[in-house]
């Protein structure tokens, strides 16, 4: 048994609500856990599973504790998925494809005002069957970016599949799971910030770096906000002078 402390462990009284919270909703929920439970119900039976995992009822105290953190959280993150697939369930009863549609562009409509974090709408996916092992083959699902989330799929041997037609419940946690994962990818390939939105224009147009004086094409130049010593916007022409304006690294020196 290891006896070392955790030193990102709940507080004592946050893991201790988090486990009577849990252990309300199982009671509550049990009679309701039928063979065929509503989707409302699996949602909140994994939401007292998602609280129980925090609260580290579901901890070997064999384990280390670093192993024991990761797993606790591995469990919460996999019940906040079931979570919002039974949830976005919901959200589709009784929704027509047309109106599942339109909902989604108006999803999508207000979440690009508000987004801060890249979003994707359409993508190629490599799905592994689960009868992989007994057929070794893979399937290709390339998914366009109409309101509709339209797919095709190539298997890497036989005949593709045809696939089904949407439900408005799998339209819509298609479209939700496309955008986590437009998230997740946007940490690894987004400039910073700090660094510009590159295309200050058509490539046709030149700019000139504010930093280094060099010309390049406006499809390459971006515009930064540098805080120091006076708020105020500069036109660069790569990474490199952006984070040298940034680090004050230049001459004050107007190009334009």
């Amino acid at each position: 048994m290891n006896d070392q402390p955790d030193p990102t462990a709940l507080p004592p009284r946050v893991s201790s609500a988090a486990h009577e919270a849990a252990e309300l909703l199982f009671a509550a929920l049990g009679p309701d856990m039928s063979a065929r439970p509503r989707p409302e119900i699996e949602a909140l039976w994994f939401a007292a599973k998602l609280l129980a995992a925090a609260a580290g009822d579901l901890d070997f105290p064999d384990k280390p504790v670093d192993e024991q953190r990761r797993e606790r959280w591995e469990e919460v993150a996999s019940s906040a998925a079931y979570i919002t697939d039974k949830a976005l369930t919901v959200a589709a009863e009784g929704l027509s494809m047309e109106r599942a549609s339109d909902r989604l562009g108006n999803l999508d409509a207000i979440e690009q005002e508000v987004a801060t974090t890249a979003r994707a709408y359409a993508g190629v996916v490599e799905l592994t069957p689960p009868d992989f092992t007994d057929t070794g083959r893979l399937l290709t699902v390339a998914i366009r970016a109409d309101l509709r989330r339209t797919i095709r799929v190539t298997a890497s041997r036989g005949v593709n599949p045809m696939p089904r037609q949407h439900t408005a419940a799998t339209l819509l946690r298609t479209s939700h799971h496309l955008h986590q994962l437009g998230r997740a990818l946007g940490e690894l390939v987004l400039e910073p910030v700090a660094d510009g939105i590159p295309m200050c224009g058509p490539a046709g147009h030149e700019v000139t770096c504010q930093i280094c004086a060099r010309i390049v094409g406006a499809d390459v130049a971006r515009t930064i906000e540098v805080a120091t010593p006076l708020s105020r916007k500069l036109t660069v022409c790569s990474t490199t002078c952006a984070r040298a304006a940034n680090a004050g690294e230049y001459a004050e020196t107007d190009h334009r």
